[in-house]
């Protein structure tokens, strides 16, 4: 199939896009229906609260689940959708750069620096996808509470009320990992 982004609004072509993946990915959760995601549509409805929501922002908020959870590559979503898209998703998901590091303070150290070059809008987006993989998933997040402390570190360009709300979902997704 090939893609092109006059063939589709930006957020459905985004959408369209993370279903392929999906079906072309030997990683394959339940998705009975990609509308019903909760992660996308959690990142959505905290982008409208900030005043955020534009077509590049629902397109990756449609498009992290893509690169979280299949073999898919921001190289790969800059491709389909330009940098402007690419960028804001990398901000999102910075553990899926390649990287050298050999230890885990090197790897959250390089993921922390993708956020904190990111723009102010993608470290908005980042901040938005912690909310949303911690509110909608808290069993789930657990795992990735380091990465996302580390990716909020970086973030101080982010919304700043999303920012609050981002740590207090990491110390509680913390305090209930410690009991």
């Amino acid at each position: 199939m090939s893609w092109t982004i006059d063939s589709a609004s930006l957020e459905a072509q985004a959408r369209l896009f993370t279903r392929g993946a999906y079906a072309g990915s030997e990683i394959r959760p339940n998705l009975a229906g990609l509308e019903e995601n909760s992660h996308p549509k959690a990142v959505l409805r905290l982008l409208e609260q900030a005043n955020l929501s534009s077509p590049e922002t629902r397109a990756a908020a449609w498009l992290l689940p893509a690169v979280e959870r299949t073999a898919t590559m921001i190289e790969d979503i800059r491709e389909v959708f330009g940098s402007e898209v690419a960028d804001l998703v990398r901000a999102a998901v910075p553990e899926k750069e390649p990287s050298e590091a050999t230890t885990v303070e090197e790897m959250l150290a390089q993921e922390r620096a993708i956020v904190a070059g990111s723009s102010s809008l993608a470290q908005t987006l980042a901040v938005c996808s912690i909310i949303a993989d911690i509110e909608t998933d808290a069993d789930g997040a657990v795992d990735m509470l380091d990465h996302y402390a580390a990716w909020l570190e970086g973030a101080t360009q982010a919304q700043p009320f999303l920012r609050r709300r981002a740590q207090r979902s990491i110390e509680a997704g913390l305090a209930t990992a410690e009991e």
